[in-house]
C-alpha cells in the first residue's frame, strides 16, 4: 500500500514537472517567434508578422529588463501602427542562415522619421542583449551603420548561425513602424526608384514655384505669391517628411529634424488656406471670411507651438486640427460652387482626390490606420495630387487674369480713342502754332551765328596777335623776356575770357571732356602763375598749397581744369583787395593699388565775401549778387565752374561769410597714368619763340626713362648741335660718369624718379666726379631745394614736364653761356619768288580771312594746307609767321605776288 502511494506520488510528481517544462517551452516560443532563413525566400519580406512586440509604457527599461518581462505579444501590421505615444516599442525576432554560404541581409525600420531606434543582439542563452548598432534622426548620418535615407541595419550570418535580436524604437514624432528584410541590391534598387520618384516630383513643384514667381513679379499679383510660398512650403514638408532634407542637407539631424515636418505642415496648411481665400474669393462672405482668418491664425500659433512647445501633444493635435481644415475648404469650396463663384468647380474637382490621399496620410500619422494603407506609392499619389491641384490654380488664376486684363484693354481702347480724337484736334492748333513760332526762332538763330562767327573773329584777333609779339620777346632770352610770359599770360586770360562767352553763348552741348594723361605738377605750375597775375591786380598775395604727394600723372581735361580752376582764382581776385588768396591741393588714394585718388582743389579768399541768401545764385548765368556790380566781368564764371564739374563727375562746395571770405572746393576722383601715356611731352610754343644757340663741340649725357621724352630732347638737342650720350635708366648714367676713360659732358640733363637710380644719384655721381658741370632735374614732380643746405645737393636748374624747349635753351644757353641767336623778320617781298602758293581758291579764301582779321581762322587755313601738300610747307609756315605777327598788310602783298 505504501508502495503504491509512493508510486502514484512519483507519477504525480513527474506529471507536474513535464507540466511546468511544458509552460516553459511554451513561454520561449511565445518570445523568439519562429526564425527565418535568411539564405531563401525573395530580396525583399515584411517583417510584420514574424517578430514579437512589448510597450515599455515606463520607457525606462533596458533590455536586459525587457527579455525577462512579461507583456510581449506577436506583434502585426496594425499593432506596428502606434501613432503618437510617449512609450518605448520593442521588437524581437529571429534570424537564421539555412544556406552553405555566408548571407548579408538588411533589416529595414521605418518611417525615417523616427528619433532614435537602436539595434541588440541577443545572446544564446536568451538572457542578455547587447547593443551593436544606434540609428535615428535624433543623432548624425555618419553614426549610422548604413549612410540610406530610411533607417536600415546589417545582418551577416555564417552557414547554420542563428541571431536573435531586439530592436528598440524611442520617438516624438508618429510610430507608424513597419520593418522589412532586404538584400542589399533590392534594397538599393527600391530606394534608387523612390527617390528618383520623389525628386522629379520635388523638381515639377520647383519649376512651379519658379513659374508662379515670374508671374507674381510679371502680373503683380498677390495670389502667385501665396501660391509660390505654398509651393516652397510643401517642397520643405515633403523632403523633411520623406527624411531627404536629413539625408542630403541637415547630416547632423537633432530637435529641429524632428519638429520640421510638423513646422513646416502647418506652414504649409497655413498658405494653402490663404491661397483658397484669396483665389475663389471668400472674403465676400462674411461667416468664410472669419473662419479663414481664425483658422489661418491658429494653423500659425500650431507652428509656433510644434517649434517650441511639447512636440508629442503639439504634432497630435496639429494632425487633428488638419483634419479640421480639410473638413472647412470642402466646405467652403462647395458652398461658393453653389453661389456660382468663379474657379470654385475648378478647385472642388481637383482637390477631391487630393483630399482622399490627405485623410489617409493623417489617418496613419494618429495611428487609427494600418501602414498597409500608405504602402508603396500612396505618399508618391499624394504629393501628384497636391501638384495636380496647385497646376489647376496656376491655369485657373492666369486665365482669370487674362480675362480681367482683355476687359480692361477694351475699356481702355474706348478711352483712348475718344481722347485721342480730342487730342488731335488739340495738337492740330498746337502745331500750327508752333511752326509759326520755329519759323521766328529759326530766325533768330540764323542771327545768332552770324553773330557769334563775327564776334569771335573780331576779339580772337588782336588777342592773337599780342600772343604772337609776346612769343617773340620771350624767345630773345634777355632780363625781361618774362615780361614776354606776362603779356601772353594775360593775353591767355582775356582769351579765356572770350572763349567762355562764346562756348556759353553756343549752349552747353557744345563741348564735350577729352580727358587724356597730363602733369599734375605742370597743370598746377601753369593754374599758380595765372593766380599770381590775377592776384597781383588788387595787390593780393597768393600761394600755392600741395599737401602730401600727389600722383605725378593723372587722366584729366587739362583744358577745362584749367579752366575751372581759373575762373574760380580770377573770381578771388575781383573780390579781394590787399589780402591773401590761397590755392590748396591734395590726393588721397582711393584703393589699395593706388591708381586711383580722390582729388580736392580748396580756393580760399580773405574777401568781402557772400551772403548766404545769394548762395544758390552765384553760379546763374550773368547773375551779379549783392552790391558787386561795379566790378569787372560779365557774370558767366562761376557759371561755367558749375557746368563742367557736373560734367567732370566732381563735387562742388561753395563756402562764404560775408566780411570773412570765401571758399570753393572741388572734389572728384582721377585714375593715376604712365607717363608714356602723356600725348603733349612739351609745350606748345610757336617757332618764334624758340632760341637758337649753338652747341657745337659740347656733349651733353640725359638720363631719361621715359622713351619718348628721352627722344624729344635728344632730337632737340642734336639739331642745336650738341652730342648726345642718351641712357634709360640713372644706373648707366652714374656708371658712365664715375667711369675714368670717358669724355668729359659739358652738362647732364636728369629724370627724378627713374629704375636701379634716382636723378639724385647721377647728382651725386656728377659731384664727385665732375663737380663743375652743371646738372639739370627735368622731372613730372618739383624738388625742393631749401632745406638742403649743401649746395652740392642741389641742382643747378629745374625743369617741369611738359617740357618748355624755350626754358629748356635759355636754361642751357645761361649755364653755358651760350650767345643766342635772334630771329630777324625778312621782307615779305624777298620769300613769295622761293615758296610755292596753292591753288587760287585756296589764296581766295586767305584774302577772305585778311579783310575780316581772322587770325586763329588764318592759323588753321595754314595747318590744313601744309598737310594736304607737302610741297606747300614753307609757304604755310611762312603764313603762320605774318599772321603770328598781324602783319597782315604784308602778307595781303605775299598772297598778291604774280
Amino acid at each position: 500500500m505504501i508502495g503504491r502511494r509512493t508510486h502514484a506520488g512519483s507519477q504525480l510528481a513527474l506529471a507536474w514537472l513535464l507540466m511546468f517544462f511544458a509552460l516553459t517551452a511554451f513561454s520561449a516560443d511565445l518570445r523568439w517567434p519562429q526564425a527565418i532563413d535568411v539564405a531563401s525566400g525573395p530580396g525583399y519580406r515584411s517583417l510584420a508578422n514574424d517578430v514579437m512586440l512589448f510597450d515599455d509604457r515606463t520607457a525606462n527599461l533596458a533590455a536586459d529588463a525587457v527579455l525577462h518581462s512579461d507583456g510581449w505579444q506577436r506583434a502585426t501590421a496594425r499593432t506596428l501602427s502606434r501613432g503618437f505615444t510617449s512609450s518605448t516599442i520593442w521588437i524581437a525576432g529571429t534570424l537564421a542562415n539555412q544556406g552553405a554560404q555566408t548571407t548579408t541581409r538588411w533589416i529595414s525600420v521605418d518611417p525615417v522619421r523616427l528619433e532614435d531606434v537602436a539595434f541588440y543582439v541577443v545572446d544564446q542563452d536568451g538572457n542578455a542583449a547587447k547593443v551593436r548598432y544606434r540609428s535615428g534622426i535624433g543623432a548624425p548620418i555618419a553614426n549610422r551603420p548604413l549612410e540610406t535615407v530610411s533607417t536600415a541595419f546589417p545582418v551577416t550570418l555564417t552557414p547554420g548561425q542563428q541571431m536573435r535580436y531586439l530592436i528598440r524604437v524611442r520617438s516624438r514624432s508618429s510610430l507608424t513602424l513597419t520593418l522589412h528584410l532586404w538584400h542589399p541590391r533590392n534594397f538599393h534598387v527600391e530606394a534608387q526608384r523612390s527617390i528618383t520618384a520623389h525628386m522629379l516630383l520635388t523638381g515639377a513643384m520647383l519649376a512651379m514655384a519658379v513659374f508662379s514667381a515670374v508671374l507674381a513679379a510679371v502680373w503683380r499679383d498677390r495670389v502667385f505669391v501665396i501660391l509660390t510660398a505654398t509651393v516652397v512650403s510643401e517642397v520643405i514638408y515633403e523632403l523633411a517628411f520623406e527624411g531627404y532634407l536629413y539625408a542630403l542637407l541637415l547630416h547632423q539631424g537633432g530637435d529641429w529634424l524632428v519638429r520640421l515636418p510638423s513646422i513646416a505642415g502647418n506652414i504649409s496648411v497655413a498658405l494653402f488656406s490663404a491661397l483658397l481665400y484669396s483665389f475663389i474669393g471668400l472674403d465676400k462672405f462674411g461667416a468664410w471670411r472669419w473662419s479663414y482668418k481664425i483658422m489661418i491664425a491658429a494653423l500659425v500659433a500650431a507652428a509656433a507651438w510644434t517649434a517650441f512647445g511639447d512636440y508629442r501633444t503639439s504634432a497630435a493635435v496639429a494632425i487633428q486640427g488638419t483634419l479640421l481644415c480639410n473638413l472647412v475648404w470642402i466646405a467652403s469650396v462647395a458652398h461658393a460652387y453653389r453661389r456660382k463663384v468663379a474657379n470654385a468647380r475648378l478647385i472642388l474637382i481637383a482637390f477631391l482626390p487630393d483630399c482622399a490621399t490627405l485623410f489617409i496620410r493623417l489617418g496613419v500619422l494618429s495611428g487609427f490606420i494600418s501602414t498597409s494603407f500608405s504602402a508603396g506609392t500612396a505618399q508618391i499619389w499624394d504629393s501628384i495630387g497636391v501638384l495636380v491641384l496647385l497646376s489647376m490654380i496656376v491655369g485657373g488664376r492666369s486665365r482669370q487674369l487674362l480675362l480681367e486684363q482683355r476687359q480692361v484693354q477694351r475699356l481702355l481702347w474706348a478711352e483712348r480713342e475718344a481722347t485721342q480724337e480730342r487730342l488731335e484736334n488739340a495738337v492740330a492748333t498746337r502745331t500750327r502754332e508752333l511752326r509759326s513760332a520755329l519759323e521766328q526762332a529759326d530766325g533768330a538763330i540764323r542771327a545768332k551765328s552770324d553773330f557769334l562767327a563775327r564776334i569771335s573773329h573780331d576779339l580772337r584777333t588782336p588777342l592773337t596777335s599780342i600772343i604772337g609779339f609776346a612769343d617773340l620777346i620771350q624767345a630773345d632770352g634777355r632780363e625781361d623776356a618774362e615780361r614776354g610770359r606776362v603779356i601772353r599770360r594775360s593775353a591767355n586770360h582775356m582769351l579765356g575770357m572770350v572763349n567762355d562767352l562764346i562756348d556759353y553763348a553756343r549752349g552747353r552741348e557744345a563741348d564735350t571732356l577729352s580727358p587724356q594723361p597730363v602733369y599734375t605738377y605742370a597743370l598746377l605750375d601753369a593754374v599758380s602763375q595765372h593766380g599770381d597775375a590775377l592776384a597781383n591786380r588788387s595787390a593780393n598775395e597768393f600761394s600755392l598749397n600741395v599737401v602730401g604727394d600727389l600722383p605725378p600723372v593723372i587722366e584729366l581735361d587739362e583744358q577745362r581744369m584749367h579752366q575751372v580752376l581759373g575762373n574760380l582764382l580770377d573770381n578771388a581776385a575781383k573780390f579781394t583787395n590787399h589780402g591773401s588768396i590761397r590755392l590748396t591741393v591734395s590726393a588721397d588714394p582711393v584703393d589699395s593699388t593706388q591708381r586711383r585718388w580722390n582729388l580736392r582743389f580748396s580756393i580760399s579768399d580773405s574777401g568781402c565775401g557772400i551772403a548766404v541768401v545769394d548762395h544758390e545764385r552765384v553760379f546763374e548765368p550773368f547773375v551779379r549778387v549783392g552790391e558787386h556790380n561795379h566790378r569787372p566781368g560779365i557774370g558767366l564764371g562761376l557759371s561755367i565752374v558749375k557746368l563742367w564739374t557736373d560734367r567732370m563727375g566732381a563735387t562742388l562746395t561753395f563756402d562764404s561769410t560775408p566780411g570773412i571770405g570765401t571758399k570753393v572746393v572741388i572734389a572728384l576722383t582721377v585714375d593715376e597714368v604712365d607717363e608714356a601715356g602723356v600725348d603733349s611731352l612739351r609745350m606748345h610754343e610757336s617757332a618764334d619763340a624758340l632760341p637758337l644757340i649753338d652747341g657745337g663741340g659740347k656733349l651733353v649725357l640725359l638720363a631719361e626713362d621715359t622713351a619718348e621724352i628721352r627722344e624729344l630732347l635728344r632730337g632737340d638737342l642734336l639739331s642745336l648741335g650738341f652730342e648726345v650720350e642718351a641712357y634709360d635708366n640713372g644706373a648707366s648714367a652714374v656708371r658712365r660718369l664715375i667711369a675714368k676713360d670717358c669724355p668729359i659732358p659739358a652738362l647732364i640733363l636728369t629724370d627724378r624718379l627713374m629704375p636701379e637710380a634716382s636723378g639724385h644719384d647721377v647728382l651725386a655721381a656728377a659731384r664727385s666726379c665732375h663737380p663743375h658741370v652743371p646738372v639739370v632735374l627735368v622731372s613730372a614732380v618739383p624738388f625742393s631745394q631749401a632745406a638742403r643746405p649743401d649746395a652740392s645737393e642741389c641742382f643747378d636748374a629745374q625743369l617741369l614736364k611738359p617740357i618748355s624747349l624755350a626754358d629748356l635753351r635759355n636754361a642751357i644757353a645761361t649755364l653755358l653761356k651760350i650767345q643766342r641767336e635772334h630771329r630777324s623778320a625778312q621782307p615779305a617781298s624777298q620769300d613769295p619768288p622761293c615758296l610755292e602758293p596753292p591753288a587760287a581758291v585756296l589764296l581766295d579764301e586767305a584774302r577772305v580771312l585778311i579783310e575780316l582779321g581772322a587770325i586763329s581762322d588764318l592759323l588753321d587755313w595754314a595747318e590744313k594746307i601744309a598737310q594736304a601738300a607737302p610741297r606747300h610747307a614753307p609757304f604755310a609756315a611762312k603764313v603762320s609767321q605774318l599772321a603770328r605777327r598781324g602783319e597782315l598788310r604784308e602778307l595781303q602783298s605775299m598772297l598778291d605776288f604774280p
